[in-house]
Parts: C-alpha cells; sequence; structure tokens
C-alpha cells in the first residue's frame, strides 16, 4: 500500500473493506475502520494469493478482521492493531496477529478460527492482553507450534462449549502472568509448554 495523490492508508468510520491482490500484499500504511465510529468499526478482508505483510507505519483497527492467505500471514509487528475478532487461514504458511487490547478469536464472513500449515517455524501466533477463543485454532498434527501470549493481567479461554472452539496441532505454547482455562474436551495437541508469571518479550 503506498500513498496516492498525498492519500495514504485506508480511513472510514463504520464500512467494510475487502482488499485482494493476486500476490503479495504488504501493510505498511495505516487501516482504520473505526475512526469515530459508536459501534466499533466495519469488517476489513485482507485477501491475498501470496503473503501478507505488516511492514513499519502498518496497522489495522476494525471491528472484524479475515486473513486470507496462501504464504504466511504476519500482522505481529505493529501495537496499534486493534480488533475485536480475528479469524482466517493460511494453505501454506504461517498466521500471527498481534493485538493492543484484548482479542476474540471467532468467526468472520466464511472464516471460523485461524487455521494455518507453516514446517517451517510455527503454525498460529496470537497475542493480546487477553484472549477469548470462540472458534479454534488449527495447526499440523506433526510439525509446527501454537501459540498464544497474554500481556500484564490477561487471561486466554475458550467460551463456546463445544468443539468448534477447540484447538489442534502438534504443540502449544502459553505465555503470560495470567490464567489459562482451556477446558474443551476435544483439544488435541501431543506437547504442552507454559511459562507463567512473566511479562512476554516484545509487548
Amino acid at each position: 500500500m503506498d500513498a496516492v495523490n498525498g492519500t495514504s492508508g485506508i480511513t472510514t468510520s463504520n464500512d467494510n473493506v475487502t482488499l485482494t491482490t493476486g500476490g503479495n500484499l504488504a501493510v505498511n500504511q495505516a487501516m482504520d475502520l473505526a475512526s469515530g465510529a459508536v459501534s466499533g468499526g466495519g469488517t476489513l478482508v485482507l485477501d491475498s494469493d501470496g503473503t501478507i505483510t505488516q511492514l513499519a507505519g502498518g496497522s489495522v483497527q476494525a471491528k472484524s478482521l479475515e486473513l486470507i492467505g496462501v504464504g504466511n500471514i504476519d500482522l505481529q509487528p505493529s501495537a496499534g492493531n486493534d480488533v475485536d475478532t480475528v479469524a482466517g487461514v493460511s494453505s501454506a504458511g504461517f498466521i500471527a496477529y498481534t493485538d493492543a487490547n484484548d482479542v476474540t478469536v471467532g468467526t468472520v464472513n466464511a472464516s471460523s478460527g485461524l487455521s494455518a500449515v507453516d514446517p517451517t517455524g510455527y503454525d498460529v501466533f496470537i497475542k493480546g492482553t487477553s484472549v477469548t477463543l470462540a472458534k479454534g485454532l488449527f495447526g499440523s498434527p506433526t510439525t509446527s507450534p501454537i501459540t498464544i501470549t497474554t500481556r500484564a493481567g490477561g487471561t486466554v479461554t475458550q467460551t463456546a462449549g463445544d468443539n468448534t472452539d477447540r484447538i489442534i496441532g502438534d504443540r502449544i505454547a502459553l505465555l503470560g502472568p495470567g490464567s489459562f482455562v482451556l477446558t474443551e474436551a476435544q483439544n488435541d495437541v501431543n506437547s504442552i509448554g507454559l511459562v507463567n508469571g512473566v511479562e512476554p518479550l516484545g509487548t
């Protein structure tokens, strides 16, 4: 995304925006779909036939965020990202999203939960002050880990009350100073790691 005639980024008060590319998508400007919106803003869809990468100067503010990519989807460098609900899928890469506040993994349009497979690194990385799993996290059952990170005072919970909020993957890492309540009976991971009581780096 580059400036056009002196205008940079995207700003709306409460509208839905879809960006679709036939190749890689770089987010290097602010995308604010909640500017002055009482109801919290619109839905932002980022749909790429390649990768989606957040660069310096890029940020996302919206009510809901749907991420669709063929390669890696990396929206974690910015402290300015702020959405209520995130969902998405990468067919051949990881998904990483960092939110400035609380965030819910849920349903946005046709996407439910976060689903990704990246045999070279991690499958899904989600970070917020608190993270609520209304829908699930789905990675490879044999290769890369799923990571959930919180900040001071934050918690991680599963809320759907059915198997739609389950966690499926090889390994899961839970990092943060708060509580992790993951009681869905159909959670299925091979191993789990927990770092509790320490504020994660990079907040």
